[in-house]
């Protein structure tokens, strides 16, 4: 099983004691997004789980749970670090401390388990193809040695977030736009010895941008010393990710960042926090009478064949 902490909110910055009682435990509650009475139940030894990816923007109160975990878990981050203005990134760190959280995790974990995400590219009238090359070389430039790799995506339009993007008056990007941008981002990436790849962006293709996988089988292979076979989730038209089971809840994330997708309301985000008790099985509030609770098969994944992991004290690497 490969756990996803979380897609949905940033369980390193908000939910981390959290996370980790429920680990020590060995089983999590996640209530279905679409039928909120249906609970699914994840029961777990540390040897059914495979990898876990964080997603993050902010690790920095999680990294002292970081020798708990290495003792049992493979895991990477994933680590969304842009640098808008407070207008539209409404909670977060300056830029400035979050590249240093970025560098110390890098140097505590290695630099091939910290992913970093310049997500989503957005566009406004104040935000164009200039400020994303200066602000993209500028990030580049200082996290150069302590990543590998890059995911990009240009924002996208959801119901969900539509309220809050035409706050910011944000637009659909041209095609030259995002040609040119796009092609010079390859550059200044190769110049830093950083591989750009897209996150449900195919499109993107056609500039030599890689079709990636945020929930990298490939990569959590190389974690773990020998490939498996996962099926992708499909989650969206583009994704390439491997299936996963995601423990967060919408609506929770209290960075407030104006493009997310994950949270409809800040009212409902406060309100679903107040509910928040770590000892619970679930992440917001707990299971009712009412509540219809099933127990989850905890996927294993085939491993195909043994190699050396990345981490091997043997492995050409070291």
């Amino acid at each position: 099983m490969i756990i996803s902490a979380s897609k949905r909110t940033d369980v390193p910055a908000f939910y981390g004691e959290w996370f980790m009682n429920n680990l020590r435990k060995g089983s999590f509650q996640v209530r279905n997004p679409l039928f909120p009475m249906k609970i699914s139940q994840i029961d777990f030894q540390p040897s059914d789980i495979e990898c876990i990816v964080f997603w993050t923007k902010n690790p920095a109160p999680f990294l002292k749970y970081l020798p708990e975990i290495e003792e049992n878990y493979k895991f990477y981050f994933t680590f969304s670090l842009n640098d808008y203005p407070i207008t539209i990134e409404r909670r977060l760190p300056s830029v400035v401390e979050r590249i240093k959280i970025f560098k110390n995790l890098a140097t505590r974990i290695g630099k091939e388990k910290v992913i970093w995400r310049y997500d989503p590219i957005l566009f406004t009238e104040e935000l164009g193809v200039e400020f994303h090359l200066n602000s993209f070389e500028n990030l580049a430039k200082q996290l150069s040695g302590f990543t590998e790799k890059c995911v990009i995506s240009v924002a996208d339009h959801y119901v969900r977030n539509e309220k809050n993007l035409k706050s910011i008056q944000w637009r659909n990007a041209a095609e030259d736009e995002i040609s040119h941008l796009i092609k010079n981002m390859l550059i200044i990436a190769e110049n830093y010895n950083i591989k750009l790849q897209s996150c449900a962006e195919d499109g993107l293709s056609k500039y030599g941008v890689t079709s990636g996988k945020c929930i990298d089988d490939e990569l959590i292979g190389k974690l773990i010393g020998s490939k498996i076979k996962v099926p992708s989730s499909k989650e969206r038209p583009g994704c390439h990710c491997a299936q996963s089971v995601d423990i967060g809840v919408y609506n929770t994330c209290l960075h407030d960042c104006v493009y997310c997708y994950a949270n409809y309301s800040f009212e409902s985000v406060k309100k679903n926090y107040a509910q928040h008790n770590k000892e619970s099985l679930m992440m917001i509030g707990s299971a009712n009478e009412e509540d219809n609770i099933s127990m989850k098969k905890v996927p294993h994944h085939k491993k195909v064949n043994h190699q050396s992991s990345i981490f091997d004290a043997s492995s050409d690497d070291n």
